[in-house]
């Protein structure tokens, strides 16, 4: 108690002490400017941009006028046109050409990243493979130039039509995401003052919280597939020690967990009752579309006369750089794997899928598995062949980077009793290697907003 009052006591001297300041002039002026630097401040922290405010603006709100007049060239002297882009898993390629799967002219150059605010610069190569070029996880908030390298000479990148993404949202890391758009026209930077001659190519991140819709990694467990074309379901391979339907799902389950374990957000296309094709909106690819998933691992099992261990099919579009990490990581724990692979790119037990042949014998651009045609989006020309005109909606989404991960051969014995003894080393190797290679890290609690 009596703490009590000698604490009111000095409270009430605090406040007599603080009366008396007053009336000196230059302690009111200087109390005067306190609380109106105090005002600004508070004013300041409250109006700042949030993560939610972010999901509704473009970055071009964050810039600094000034800075941007001071640094963005209105024109260049050497210019380089660019044709086309494409987003596969995580990675950004431009194109010369339109897409069409060949050899484009700006296969092997390389390719500078400019933050116009920072002025930093980050080099990429463009090898050939969908998924290399530009890793759009690595890149910081801000906007950037892009700059080639043609014979030597640095030239600026532009379209020759405006061009406006859609807003491509990376994986979670760390309960983050960074939300990347690519824009290109005269008049992107007209509101700073600066009058562009072409539409010069710039790339926008934002660094932001994720969207509870979309996920990371959507993993589809083989069987139970329905087939469109005669309205039948392909239930999947089996016989007394192994069904491909449920020991899919039981795997797909398995990898789920250990991703989610480290902050991923992960679905499967089906469950133990549904059976959806690869086709639709509501079908297998149309899943992963439509939730903006950047990773798709489908699972099966084979029928072979020669493999007693698991293999990977890729495809043909990419350097195959996931399912490389994948079989690094299986072999790192133990599990084997075949030499199968014919190209010196490719690690053991990885082959690339293969093209269909029209009916005159030539090669088309179309593989054979959905699992990895259909997901792969404009990069893997989804919904163009003539038995996939259901998908044709999805012809130019960003693509998902897919593995069709093939873990038993229902012709060997010795392949399934492999897999039963080993299937926990196998899930817990292939969650590690996605997230090794995507360089998730440890786990969170995940931020999400509707």
């Amino acid at each position: 108690m009596k703490k009590f009052v000698r604490g009111i006591r000095k409270f009430i001297q605090l406040l007599r002490s603080f009366g008396r300041a007053l009336h000196n002039p230059r302690t009111c002026i200087l109390f005067v400017i306190v609380i109106a630097l105090s005002c600004v401040s508070v004013f300041l922290y409250v109006t700042r941009p949030t993560q939610l405010d972010k999901l509704g603006i473009s970055y071009l709100e964050l810039l600094d006028r000034s800075v941007v007049q001071e640094i963005v060239s209105e024109k260049f002297k050497n210019a380089y046109e660019a044709n086309d882009y494409l987003i596969y898993g995580e990675n950004m390629m431009f194109y010369a050409n339109k897409y069409d799967g060949n050899v484009d002219p700006m296969q092997g150059m390389n390719v500078l990243l400019r933050n116009v605010e920072t002025e930093e610069e980050i080099s990429y190569t463009f090898s050939g493979g969908v998924d290399s070029g530009i890793g759009l996880a690595s890149l910081s908030q801000g906007l950037y130039e892009v700059y080639v390298y043609d014979n030597y000479v640095k030239k600026r990148l532009y379209f020759q039509d405006e061009e406006e993404s859609l807003n491509f949202s990376t994986m979670r890391r760390n309960e983050m995401v960074k939300n990347v758009q690519v824009h290109a026209s005269k008049d992107y930077l007209k509101d700073f003052g600066v009058n562009m001659d072409k539409n010069y190519v710039f790339i926008s991140v934002v660094d932001n919280i994720p969207m509870v819709r979309t996920i990371d990694v959507l993993i589809d467990p083989g069987g139970n597939v329905y087939n469109e074309a005669d309205n039948s379901i392909d239930y999947g391979v089996g016989n007394d020690l192994i069904n491909e339907a449920s020991a899919s799902l039981e795997l797909a389950e398995m990898l789920k967990e250990k991703l989610e374990a480290k902050g991923l957000r992960v679905e499967l296309t089906r469950d133990a009752e549904s059976t959806p094709s690869y086709y639709g909106k509501s079908g297998r690819a149309g899943i992963g579309y439509e939730k903006q998933a950047k990773v798709f691992i489908s699972l099966g099992m084979l029928v072979d006369e020669t493999q007693t261990r698991p293999i990977m099919m890729i495809s043909p579009y990419t350097s195959g750089l996931l399912a490389n990490e994948v079989s690094y990581t299986l072999l790192q724990n133990g599990i084997e794997l075949p030499d199968i692979s014919a190209q010196e790119n490719l690690n053991l037990g990885i082959l690339y899928d293969s093209l269909r042949v029209d009916e005159e014998g030539n090669s088309t651009k179309f593989e054979l598995y959905p699992q990895l045609r259909e997901t792969g989006g404009k990069a893997t020309f989804a919904g163009q062949a003539e038995s996939s005109k259901s998908n044709q909606a999805y012809a130019d989404y960003y693509g998902m980077n897919s593995i069709y991960f093939q873990f038993a051969n229902l012709a060997s014995t010795d392949s399934i009793n492999y897999y039963l003894e080993n299937k926990e080393t196998i899930a817990t190797s292939i969650a590690d290697a996605i997230t090794n290679y995507y360089e998730i890290e440890g786990e969170t609690d995940e931020t999400t907003t509707e």
